[in-house]
């Protein structure tokens, strides 16, 4: 992976879900996993009831460290404990299945002020994942269209010719080495 195609965690947890669209400083918690397997923190709510009037949601966001791409992932098993009760499980893949893996809101299971979690998983690489907790607004296709640029056919063309040209001489190197 190159430096320059870095994220940290925090900001692809933003960037991840743009219909469920990370609020201004709605970065709530991030904790890096590690071979223990197990999270223990709390979790100071004290505005959650103002954010549910105003539409706002929590959720639970999971990234690889290791890898560039800003998509979910959680560990192979995981079980998530709010205050005493399990708010969420990730149970291992079906064999021969692959799973999707999406985030989860849990602004059901927490509560206005002070909240116990627990999070315990296994993964392979447990010291690879980085778990946020986020607050997010809920964005519809209207918004989100009104958010795409537009240029014109000639500047469009160019822009297609240009990606084009970059898979062939992509695809040209890496044969040259095979």
């Amino acid at each position: 992976q190159k430096p320059e195609a870095f994220w940290c965690p925090s900001c692809r947890f933003r960037e991840m879900d743009p219909f469920n669209e990370v609020v201004e400083d709605g970065v709530l918690h991030t904790a890096m996993c590690s071979s223990s397997n197990k999270l223990d923190f709390t979790l100071d709510l004290p505005d959650l009831k103002a954010w549910r009037k105003d539409g706002l949601s929590v959720w639970v966001r999971m990234v690889r460290v290791a890898c560039s791409k800003v998509s979910h992932a959680w560990p192979n098993t995981m079980t998530f404990t709010v205050n005493g009760k399990e708010a969420f499980a990730v149970n291992p893949p079906e064999e021969g299945h692959k799973r999707r893996d999406v985030p989860t809101e849990i602004s059901l299971n927490v509560k206005s002020g002070s909240n116990s979690v627990s999070v315990k998983f296994r993964d392979d690489q447990p010291s690879d994942l980085a778990l946020g907790i986020v607050l997010t607004a809920p964005r519809g296709i209207g918004e989100l269209r009104q958010q795409v640029g537009t240029c014109g056919a000639d500047d469009a063309l160019a822009r297609v010719r240009g990606i084009f040209a970059r898979q062939r001489k992509a695809s040209r190197g890496a044969g040259a080495s095979d």
